[in-house]
């Protein structure tokens, strides 16, 4: 599973959505997704009057979303019609990129002990 990033990609609900929904119908769709590939959205009333929640979007078709709710640390709430909806920087994101370097700094290290071990270095 990969994360995809997009840039400025803002939207809103369409419809109004229950804690436990997990299709979202958006007024803009994203582009499509690769089998495996996933976007983080975050829904936030503009007012503050609930915490941004980040949902997991698995699945586009056409203007509707399919989402894993209440990632990293949120909670599903209901949302009300016109809600934006946003691509937004999240920690999760930060962390997973963060891992993903420093997964492959230790990769290309134990090469090249393995590699000096090899030739006698």
């Amino acid at each position: 599973m990969s994360q995809v990033f997009l840039n400025n990609y803002s939207t809103r609900l369409s419809n109004s959505i229950l804690a436990a929904d997990t299709t979202v119908v958006v007024d803009d769709a994203p582009p499509t997704l690769a089998s495996g590939d996933f976007y983080t959205l975050t829904i936030a009333d503009k007012a503050g009057v609930h915490e941004p929640e980040i949902v997991k979007v698995t699945g586009v078709s056409a203007n509707t979303l399919t989402v894993e709710r209440a990632q990293e640390g949120t909670i599903a709430q209901d949302w009300g019609l016109g809600t934006p909806v946003d691509l937004r920087w999240t920690a999760g994101a930060a962390d997973q990129i963060t891992a993903n370097i420093q997964s492959g700094v230790n990769r290309a290290k134990s090469q090249s002990v393995a590699m000096a071990i090899v030739f006698g270095g």
